[in-house]
């Protein structure tokens, strides 16, 4: 076993409360009464909030969403008072712009409400479209809260698998930080790369797993050909994540 030294304050344990607390937050202030129940949530920890300020695991989610989820952007009238409008504009006006912000549209993924997500394709939404500040796409949001039939109808609609976020993290990477084995299968299935890494930490789908205590998932990974020799950006493997973190059976399964 190797010496441990100290470590900035970036070890994946620390970094689960940050995404409880703002997930949570943020369904409890935009579910519609009507929404689907969410099935799977997000496990709580005790692990002190000020440690996680930083956390690579955040998706933030969109304000703007919660606010409304329908807004209406379609073009105001013209204010060309001639009696035969040119053939451009008469063409231009048949354009109807989406009825769905595209923060409306991923705080939908975020929940699960796959309907949603529909309307919002539907109404012109792309798919990839992304939060600015943190690059998240709606294929992002579901995956980290679990949402496989999300997950799936997105896919099915043509979303990037192995997208990335500011951080370089993939859905599969987000997917692998809860108990989610149903997601993570869903999207290995499509093709999501197992070894892929975030580019601020580096950290893989195994080592976020690992670190988070999430055997079942480590296993499917390991099946899956993931590299646990693979190392993060501190020189550390997912198993030295799980020692850190004091889990023995997930440890057992990297040895």
């Amino acid at each position: 076993m190797k010496n441990q030294v100290p470590h900035r304050d970036r070890s994946i344990t620390t970094l689960l409360l940050i995404a409880t607390v703002i997930f949570a937050g943020c369904d409890s202030a935009s579910q519609p009464s009507n929404s689907p129940p969410n099935t799977e949530q997000r496990p709580q920890s005790s692990t002190d909030a000020s440690s996680a300020d930083n956390s690579p695991l955040t998706p933030e989610t969109d304000s703007d969403a919660q606010a409304s989820a329908v807004e209406n952007t379609s073009p105001t009238a013209s204010e060309d008072t001639s009696a035969t409008p040119s053939a451009d504009k008469t063409a231009e006006s048949s354009v109807e712009a989406p009825t769905m912000s595209s923060d409306a549209f991923r705080m939908a993924a975020l929940e699960g409400r796959t309907a949603d997500v529909k309307r919002g394709l539907d109404s012109g939404i792309d798919i990839e479209a992304i939060n600015p500040s943190r690059k998240h796409t709606a294929l992002h949001m579901a995956a980290f809260n679990g949402h496989t039939p999300t997950v799936l109808f997105l896919i099915k609609e043509g979303a990037k698998i192995d997208c990335r976020d500011l951080e370089g993290k993939t859905p599969l990477i987000h997917a692998c930080t809860g108990p989610y084995p149903k997601t993570v299968e869903a999207l290995i299935k499509a093709g999501a790369d197992v070894n892929a890494k975030g580019s601020t930490e580096g950290f893989t789908p195994l080592m976020m797993a690992a670190g988070l205590n999430q055997p079942a998932i480590v296993e499917i990974l390991l099946a899956n050909g993931a590299d646990k020799e693979a190392v993060d950006q501190d020189n550390d493997k997912a198993i030295d994540h799980a020692r850190r973190a004091g889990l023995s059976e997930i440890t057992k399964l990297l040895e």
